[in-house]
């Protein structure tokens, strides 16, 4: 999950990041949501971009 899906903050061209959760709260965050996911028996795959 990207940090725009998050909290995208447009104007005009350009989206800002302002709201955006810290990285560590967000990883905290998405570990969860895997977690409930696969709850489902839905395969998730976590990893970092870069």
């Amino acid at each position: 999950m990207s940090q725009f899906t998050l909290a995208a903050n447009l104007r005009g061209n350009r989206q800002g990041f302002s709201t955006a959760a810290a990285p560590n709260e967000v990883c905290a965050i998405d570990e969860i949501f895997s977690q409930d996911i696969g709850s489902f028996g839905i395969q998730t795959t976590n990893g970092v971009f870069g």
